[in-house]
């Protein structure tokens, strides 16, 4: 494919005696379809395995009637990290792992711009050794600006756009 050019297919469907536009368009960066914004016009893999919404957004995975923003039919797997030193987290971290016999710390990423980021953080670490949790830019996790973990305990924060909270 020449960069800059868009194929398109465009397709009038008949869905229940109503027409339906299809539109399917590749580009460099990826391939979008799109279906109208009406109840019914939504767009299904493999009948149930991935549906959305036209008209709500919604999206199920495992189910054809999502009754939430997202909604899954079965297990979901996070990124599992194990760490032995310090370690500043970023958006591909989820769940975090911390173990050794020294004292390190895992340092949170700027709260701002990623309100709704939840980050899992246990301590593994050896008996007597905490772990400490840091943020940057002088922000807080629930108005401190560290907090710290002992053995086999763990913190789950979620940023508010501005902070970390504790939930």
């Amino acid at each position: 494919m020449t960069q800059g050019l868009t194929p398109r297919l465009d397709a009038g469907l008949m869905t229940a005696g109503k027409a339906t536009a299809v539109a399917i368009g590749s580009s460099v960066a990826g391939v979008n379809i799109t279906t109208h914004s009406d109840a019914g016009d939504d767009f299904t893999v493999n009948t149930d395995k991935l549906v959305v919404e036209g008209d709500t957004g919604r999206v199920g995975i495992g189910t054809i009637t999502p009754a939430s923003t997202l909604e899954v039919n079965g297990s979901i797997a996070y990124k599992y990290l194990a760490v032995t030193a310090a370690t500043t987290l970023n958006a591909t971290h989820s769940y975090v792992s911390a173990s050794g016999a020294g004292t390190y710390a895992i340092t949170l990423p700027t709260a701002v711009s990623i309100q709704g980021r939840i980050y899992t953080i246990k301590s593994n670490m050896n008996t007597g050794i905490l772990l400490t949790v840091n943020t940057t830019s002088s922000q807080t996790i629930d108005g401190a600006t560290s907090i710290t973990l002992s053995r086999y305990s763990s913190v789950q924060v979620i940023s508010n756009g501005a902070n970390w909270e504790v939930f």
